[in-house]
């Protein structure tokens, strides 16, 4: 008889996805003079909203290619942002997120973790990152722009 009380032992493997969706891929403020500031708090216009699609917790860094500002280079207290939570509370830590103050945008030397440790829950599994812009005082009349990398990365922290 070849049966028993023991099966035989098994491997399951799961491959660990690290996947954002951003809602929108740019944010523009429209014209402003020098001195004067705008922010995406009050969704005008809207921040930069994301969902994390893949299958473990996931940290999100932030950085700018390039200069938003002619007269002012990254980092800057012209160039900022911070995380927020979306209408899906609770979707990240915010104690180790960058919240509740306006952080300078590193250059693309740098990156700074904006949300820590983001859920991949469907229910709660997005955030907001805010922007906020201030022109220099000297800057000159034009267009401006900066691209503005978000980094999904696999947390290696523990809760």
């Amino acid at each position: 008889n070849n049966q028993s009380a023991w099966s035989s032992v098994y491997q399951l493997n799961i491959t660990s996805l690290v996947s954002i969706t951003l809602d929108q891929d740019s944010i523009t403020f429209g014209s402003l003079n020098p001195g004067d500031q705008d922010d995406t708090l009050d969704d005008s216009p809207k921040p930069f909203n994301f969902t994390n699609d893949g299958n473990v917790f996931i940290n999100v860094s932030i950085n700018a290619t390039n200069d938003l500002w002619t007269t002012q280079s990254n980092p800057s207290e012209n160039f900022q942002f911070r995380a927020n939570e979306s209408s899906e509370t609770g979707s990240f830590n915010t104690t180790q997120s960058t919240m509740n103050t306006w952080t300078n945008l590193p250059a693309i030397t740098g990156a700074s973790v904006a949300v820590a440790w983001l859920n991949y829950t469907d229910t709660n599994d997005s955030a907001e990152i805010e922007i906020r812009i201030q022109v220099p005082p000297n800057e000159p009349s034009g267009s401006k722009s900066s691209t503005v990398n978000l980094l999904a990365e696999l947390t290696s922290k523990t809760l």
